[in-house]
């Protein structure tokens, strides 16, 4: 799958945790996502190969800051 950050394109390997890919933070570097659970948000700090499950407060912090950037999808 190839992801649209800030102007760049690469190419991240989804495990199959991962659903919905949300954005991420240029902050930080975490990577966000919504699992295939469907009913828990997670991040990732190490370019997607260890996810967490985070808090929806946790991921509603991170989206309202200056530095999330949304993922835009391309096939």
């Amino acid at each position: 799958m190839y992801v649209y950050f800030n102007s760049n394109y690469c190419f991240l390997e989804m495990p199959a945790i991962v659903t919905t890919l949300l954005g991420w933070s240029n902050l930080t570097c975490n990577i966000y996502a919504f699992s295939s659970h469907g009913d828990a948000f997670i991040t990732s700090a190490d370019e997607g190969n260890t996810w967490y499950s985070i808090p929806e407060n946790v991921f509603t912090m991170s989206k309202s800051s200056k530095y999330f950037v949304q993922v835009t999808i391309s096939p």
